[in-house]
């Protein structure tokens, strides 16, 4: 046996641990039922990841408008290159 060879030898025994939805007390032979409520740290965390998510999409947004600007600017270069009068003439 492992045991006897080394005695400090601790085996790890997986189980499953089912989580209560709700708790059920009895008082006085009746069954109060008080649902499972969820912790502050809990919420401030789903705040923290809508937060995040909302952040994200700004960012999106943000990095297509720089595109479509650069876009822009990249047709009206190449079309006042190819007709150099098309945005007017410069009078000195």
């Amino acid at each position: 046996m492992i045991y006897a060879d080394n005695p400090l030898h601790v085996e790890i025994v997986q189980t499953l641990v089912p989580v209560a939805n709700e708790v059920r007390i009895e008082v006085r032979a009746e069954e109060v039922v008080d649902p499972k409520r969820e912790e502050p740290e809990q919420r401030e965390q789903s705040l923290i990841k809508k937060c995040e998510k909302i952040l994200d999409y700004i960012y999106i947004a943000f990095l297509i408008l720089i595109i479509l600007g650069l876009l822009a600017g990249l047709c009206l270069l190449l079309a006042w290159m190819s007709v150099p009068n098309l945005f007017g003439t410069e009078q000195v």
